[in-house]
């Protein structure tokens, strides 16, 4: 129904049940004065029945390959292109190839979308702050959750974005839906839908754990997962994006046997390393997406660790610095810690942390801190739950200054004059240590991975 963007080619989505495929071919056309096949290649749409190949519509846009972010097609023919760059389009065409409607997407960092000179039918923009807008594009439908809904004679094209708004589109005719002005019959097939499907991917993650697990374990990158292994594994974290947002309790049983999954583990950077020199951190996302849905709903996590900090340069096999696993009344520990304690110390109480932030998230303390050449900040931050049931979480602010370098020494003479390699030395000392309640800013923030 829905699909990844740049599939390999050709560019193609099956509908739900595989009766129709929505394809995108790039088709060379040629010079009719020179007949020389032109070097600019084109997009050629096309619907066509899976089984017998029948062609049922084909399209030609001008935009490239590139350009094209994802095809949606449904069991009964209806299909949405999703084009452009930096202003993208959802162009919606009917069983029959009939365009009928262009919804552009807006941000205010961008130019507002104008209608397209060759479309005079109806036109629509759709706007949203959270849309995100880089120098590769616009991107709004990464980690979104789209899909086709019946209600009575009415079709509705329904996307759930990563922030949990709705974008939605009445197909039957052609406009934008806000999910305030949605029937009961259409606000019954919204939030109580991906609720109940986001549970179910919770199920499934748990009956199939073991072999998702294996496939993780045995992937050699960059090659993907096994197909089935892969789509359930990106269910799994739009499933639990679902549940923080909506705040589905329901959810509580499932998440406390998922809570030491074992997923990919991918490497980070930081300014605060425990050995001193190495600023590298290797973290399991998955797990962290478990764990920040567990407290988002009132359930405390055991406190398995999903951050880890190598003895060495981060290679494979490297050996991790022992922290303790399960930390009780962990709360305790933290306000023990004291302003001007290095970190190493600070850790073998703590264990690892929850988030760390960096100095794009610190700009509301850093004015207030002392700005020294060669001096940076960085936050780490650890999870709980209040007497309420509330998430509160306990940061822990570090001052990392650059000390007297280290000369290495070479094996032999040095060549040409130059100096021997020098290696940073660089120390990590506690500035405080400062509780403080969740906002929905800072919910958000932590949702967005930061």
């Amino acid at each position: 129904m829905s699909g990844p963007l740049y599939r390999a080619k050709p560019f193609f989505q099956d509908s739900n049940h595989g009766k129709l495929r929505l394809k995108m071919d790039l088709v060379s056309e040629t010079d009719p004065q020179t007949n020389e096949v032109k070097y600019i290649k084109h997009p050629v749409f096309s619907l066509e029945e899976t089984h017998t190949g029948k062609v049922l519509w084909k399209r030609q846009y001008d935009w490239r390959r590139n350009y094209t972010k994802g095809l949606f097609v449904s069991d009964s023919g209806w299909s949405v292109l999703h084009l452009g760059r930096d202003n993208p389009r959802l162009h919606v065409i009917t069983p029959a190839g009939e365009e009928v409607l262009i919804v552009g997407i807006y941000h205010s960092l961008c130019s507002r979308p104008e209608r397209p000179s060759h479309w005079s039918g109806p036109w629509d923009v759709w706007s949203d702050e959270h849309v995100c807008v880089s120098t590769a594009g616009t991107f709004w439908t990464m980690n979104a959750r789209i899909r086709f809904e019946h209600a009575g004679p009415q079709i509705f094209f329904i996307c759930r974005t990563e922030w949990g708004r709705y974008l939605v589109l009445d197909l039957s005719a052609a406009r934008v839906m806000s999910e305030a002005e949605a029937s009961p019959e259409l606000s019954a097939l919204l939030r109580p839908v991906d609720q109940s499907w986001a549970l179910e991917i919770l199920k499934q993650a748990c009956r199939s754990r073991a072999e998702l697990e294996c496939a993780i374990e045995q992937r050699v990158y960059p090659d993907p997962l096994p197909a089935e292994m892969d789509e359930l594994y990106d269910n799994l974290e739009i499933a639990l994006q679902i549940v923080r947002q909506d705040g589905v309790k329901a959810a509580a049983e499932d998440l406390m046997e998922l809570q030491n999954f074992r997923g990919p583990l991918y490497e980070g950077d930081i300014v605060a390393a425990p050995d001193g020199q190495h600023g590298k951190c290797h973290y399991d996302p998955a797990r962290e997406w478990i764990h920040l849905t567990m407290l988002a709903i009132g359930v405390k996590p055991a406190g398995l660790a999903f951050r880890w900090f190598g003895l060495t340069d981060a290679e494979a096999g490297t050996p991790f610095l022992e922290l303790p696993e399960r930390i009780p009344d962990r709360a305790r520990l933290l306000k023990s810690l004291k302003a001007g304690m290095r970190i190493d110390e600070a850790v073998r109480l703590a264990g690892a942390p929850e988030a760390i932030l960096g100095r794009w998230n610190l700009r509301d303390v850093l004015p207030d801190l002392p700005k020294e050449e060669g001096t940076e900040y960085e936050r780490w931050e650890y999870d709980d739950l209040d007497a309420d049931g509330k998430p509160v979480t306990w940061g822990l602010l570090w001052r990392l200054s650059h000390v007297d370098p280290v000369q290495q020494e070479s094996d032999g003479p040095r060549a040409h004059g130059l100096p021997s390699e020098t290696k940073d030395k660089r120390l990590a000392v506690l500035i405080s240590v400062t509780r403080f309640d969740w906002t929905d800013a800072y919910r958000q923030m932590r949702e967005r991975g930061y």
